[in-house]
């Protein structure tokens, strides 16, 4: 405990991560990423496995700048469940604050009912919670995420992002629908 830990499958295995740093530190992306993130309505994080999936792949300097100031929704898809021993003990706002504390700009949180706990949210973030996983589902329905995913919108022509949300449910702590 408290030392470090190299390697995607290690780091599923023992839990406790705190940090992703990448070997190299500064990698290419994958051509064209940058250019779609920054044209991109929607950029969508997750689901996924938060340490050696998502923060892998947003800790890759230039594609967490092309995150940060592009003028698309940057939308955190929460998993449904804990992924242990990886998040064991993680409510919905400790990804977040693992993203953000990452320099992972989110935007908008879209969490399914009946998913994982909320959590309390650092201010300034929208919670969504919609089903996006049919009943006893392992994964995410693509069907029903697409929809939810949809009825968030995209930024106005100005930049500006819709105020309005229409369709799902807010919370703001608790589990997923409850206030």
């Amino acid at each position: 405990a408290g030392g470090e830990v190299s390697g995607q499958r290690r780091i599923a295995r023992e839990g406790g991560v705190t940090r992703v740093s990448l070997v190299p530190p500064d990698p290419c992306p994958p051509p064209g990423a940058v250019e779609a993130i920054l044209r991109a309505d929607q950029v969508v994080i997750g689901p996924g496995s938060l340490y050696t999936s998502l923060l892998a792949v947003t800790a890759v300097p230039a594609l967490q700048e092309a995150i940060a100031v592009t003028s698309g929704t940057t939308i955190y898809v929460a998993n449904l469940r804990e992924q242990a021993p990886e998040t064991t003990g993680f409510d919905v706002a400790d990804h977040v604050a693992a993203l953000l504390g990452h320099g992972v700009r989110v935007d908008v949180v879209l969490a399914h009912s009946g998913g994982l706990p909320i959590g309390k949210m650092p201010g300034g973030i929208l919670v969504e919670v919609s089903e996006v996983a049919r009943v006893g589902a392992a994964a995410h329905d693509p069907e029903l995420l697409a929809r939810a995913l949809s009825r968030l919108g995209s930024p106005t022509p100005a930049g500006t992002r819709e105020k309005t949300r229409p369709g799902g449910r807010f919370a703001e702590e608790g589990r997923p629908g409850e206030k």
